[in-house]
């Protein structure tokens, strides 16, 4: 078996693309108390993800070109800093629209991740190494979104819905600084 090289940044670009997944689903379990401290019926909350993929689909489309021109590093950043601020707006939000802009903004945020997942793999691997190395940063995207709504399901339980949103704040932040302390930029 070969073994990769570049190890660390593969990590690290799978703990990105999980952030942007697990975001989509962890709040699953919570959308009967997020409706009801909002004050709103259920099926309004799923305004919430429409706006996140909405724009986290829109959002690749300007990430991907603004990569190729000012490099990796500076753009994965700023779209990890934009959703460390959406996501502690939808932590001190009261009402159901400002939740929805936050989620849309988070949805731009990380959209960076999708773009990323498929173009840092072959700034770094070619080949072999780029085949195992894409297979592994798929069971990250597939996995964490699978996750994703059990660990939302005890924190809802434990500490509210607003939990969820923390533990995303939380691992955004703890990524985005080893981003930044570990990430080199990759671009060629």
């Amino acid at each position: 078996m070969r073994t990769l090289n570049h190890k660390t940044q593969l990590f690290l670009l799978i703990l990105l693309v999980a952030v942007g997944q697990m975001t989509q689903t962890i709040y699953i379990p919570a959308i009967p108390n997020m409706a009801a401290s909002l004050h709103v019926h259920e099926g309004a909350i799923q305004h919430v993800m429409a706006a996140y993929l909405l724009t986290y689909g829109i959002s690749q489309l300007i990430y991907g070109p603004v990569s190729d021109r000012t490099g990796r590093r500076p753009v994965i950043l700023a779209g990890m800093g934009i959703f460390i601020a959406a996501t502690f707006l939808t932590l001190t939000t009261r009402q159901l629209p400002l939740l929805v802009l936050a989620s849309a903004l988070q949805g731009a945020g990380t959209g960076v991740a999708g773009v990323m997942a498929r173009t840092m793999p072959r700034d770094l691997y070619d080949g072999g190494h780029l085949r195992q190395a894409n297979s592994l940063l798929n069971m990250g995207i597939l996995v964490s979104p699978l996750l994703a709504p059990l660990l939302g399901g005890v924190l809802n339980t434990f500490w509210g819905w607003r939990a969820c949103f923390g533990f995303l704040l939380a691992l955004c932040t703890g990524v985005t600084l080893c981003l930044w302390r570990f990430m080199p930029e990759t671009r060629p």
